[in-house]
């Protein structure tokens, strides 16, 4: 099925008129042919998204009902904290510092670079879509791909810094503790489910969890994009 009219033209550009070529019939539904044998992925990724969410909700109502609220935590001066200030040898201040700059100026990129994709696209002639990396649309379409790693990166990144204060907030809480949450999927989806009522604590592990998550998703769809348009 195309929406677009140009959508189909374009499959079927290189059978040459007059030639004969194989189709596929459906016997029970002989109106119903194909040119070309392919796999529909569609329906995989909405079952795939139902499966996912039908996951969250059950973890959900089976996990403990108030995580994340009203946690106890010591002072400062009251522990001594047994956590470096680095990260694989890189200062905290400068990973999280850093993971703001690519989140905030990667979309910005990006946004900018599929625009500029779509209006050459657009001018472009029909049969000069199919560009080389050095032309302009190779250009922005490389430009949208640097910039999606970079949001990538930058999340990747601000998930491993907030990860680092869970676990020195984490050295806070008093004996014995709470289950973590990163081990314990049902106490994680039902902090990230919960809006209203998180501590400091909580809030912590639902920005650790919500980076994570979308860190995820993002590689996955851009992993799909490039699998699919290969």
């Amino acid at each position: 099925m195309y929406v677009l009219r140009s959508d189909a033209a374009a499959v079927i550009e290189p059978y040459e008129p007059n030639a004969t070529a194989t189709a596929y019939v459906d016997p029970d539904a002989p109106s119903q042919a194909f040119l070309e044998r392919r796999t529909v992925r569609m329906p995989f990724v909405y079952v795939g998204f139902g499966g996912l969410l039908a996951l969250l909700t059950t973890l959900h109502a089976i996990g403990a009902r108030n995580p994340g609220q009203d946690t106890e935590l010591r002072l400062g001066d009251e522990y001594g904290s047994t956590r470096d200030e680095t990260l694989l040898g890189f200062d905290l201040g400068t990973i999280n510092s850093l993971s703001k700059y690519l989140m905030l100026g990667s979309p910005v990129v990006l946004a900018l670079s599929l625009v500029g994709t779509v209006y050459l696209t657009y001018r472009a002639e029909p049969s000069s879509v199919q560009a080389e990396i050095t032309d302009p649309i190779g250009v922005t379409a490389v430009g949208a791909f640097v910039a999606a790693l970079g949001l990538i990166a930058g999340l990747a990144l601000y998930t491993a810094w907030s990860f680092s204060e869970y676990r020195r907030l984490r050295e806070r809480i008093p004996q014995p503790r709470p289950p973590s949450p990163f081990r314990h999927p049902s106490r994680l989806v039902t902090i990230l489910y919960t809006s209203d009522g998180l501590d400091t604590y909580g809030k912590r592990v639902k920005l650790t969890g919500f980076a994570g998550v979308v860190t995820v998703f993002i590689a996955v769809i851009l992993a799909l994009v490039l699998v699919w348009g290969a």
